[in-house]
């Protein structure tokens, strides 16, 4: 009877643990590439109120500048010369809070900006 009872428990484990196996490798197949950017194609406010609505273009577009952004954060981030507890809070930062003090506070406005002055053309 013990060697029964033994037999069928030994038997269930393999089974679900074949089954297991078999679960994670037809997930991983199903792997998105990370460089897809994804935004909503019908929001719940363009059900109510569709002219107020950005387009799905827009979105996209928005989403882009967004990550641009915060690779150009992450750069600008890694080449500061603070500790690494400090690099993780304002990575924290830039992703959750991109307007928070402490993010202001540290990283300094780096966009170049070309103008050109009237006296310089002669």
């Amino acid at each position: 009877m013990k060697t029964l009872g033994l037999a069928l428990g030994l038997i269930a484990a393999c089974t679900s643990a074949s089954y297991a196996q078999e679960k994670t490798a037809s997930n991983s197949v199903q792997v998105k590439p990370q460089n897809e950017i994804r935004v909503k194609q019908k929001t719940i406010m363009e059900k109510f109120e569709p002219e107020m609505v950005i387009s799905v273009e827009g979105r996209t577009q928005m989403k882009e500048d967004r990550l641009a952004e915060i690779e150009r954060g992450k750069q600008i981030i890694d080449t500061m010369d603070i500790s690494e507890r400090k690099k993780r809070k304002l990575l924290g930062d830039l992703y959750w809070s991109p307007y928070s003090d402490r993010l202001e506070k540290n990283m300094l406005d780096t966009k170049i900006v070309d103008t050109k002055f009237e006296e310089d053309d002669y």
